[in-house]
């Protein structure tokens, strides 16, 4: 944020990838369309070592936020183990704001970082489980059915 009288400014640095202008131009004009301004800068780092800093940051954070996601993966697991791979309401909206958060994150991975592939492993094995979980909670109920209608 930088404030210029009594306005504030906010913005964004991206990195200029394959089809990102192409996106920039997209979120340029959602935020003309909302009333906003947006503009879209190209920047030269003049100092190879402020940029080697900046990405340096940018990557700390992104292997920071996987890293907790990948905890997250590992105590809902645990917790599906020790619970008898039962999901709880909570433990289902947990799962889901984990999934919207390791897309985010996904987004974000702009650095090849291995840490998304085992978040993204972690998810499959919650799915996994909760699917397993399903049937078998479904066949115990049929099972159920089947004798109190003989």
């Amino acid at each position: 944020s930088a404030g210029f009288g009594e306005e504030t400014h906010e913005g964004a640095v991206l990195e200029d990838r394959k089809g990102s202008n192409t996106k920039f131009k997209y979120l340029s004009a959602k935020i003309l369309e909302m009333g906003g301004e947006a503009s879209i800068v190209e920047m030269k780092f003049l100092d190879p070592k402020d940029e080697r800093e900046v990405v340096s940051r940018f990557r700390t954070q992104a292997l920071e936020e996987l890293s907790q996601l990948k905890q997250d993966c590992a105590q809902v697991l645990s917790e599906l183990k020790n619970g008898g791979a039962i999901f709880t309401e909570d433990q289902s909206e947990q799962v889901k704001k984990m999934i919207r958060r390791y897309s985010k994150a996904r987004s974000r991975n702009h650095f090849g970082l291995s840490t998304a592939q085992d978040v993204e492993k972690g998810l499959y094995a919650i799915i996994s489980t909760a699917r397993q979980a399903s049937s078998e909670l479904s066949a115990q109920l049929a099972k159920a059915m089947d004798k109190a209608v003989k």
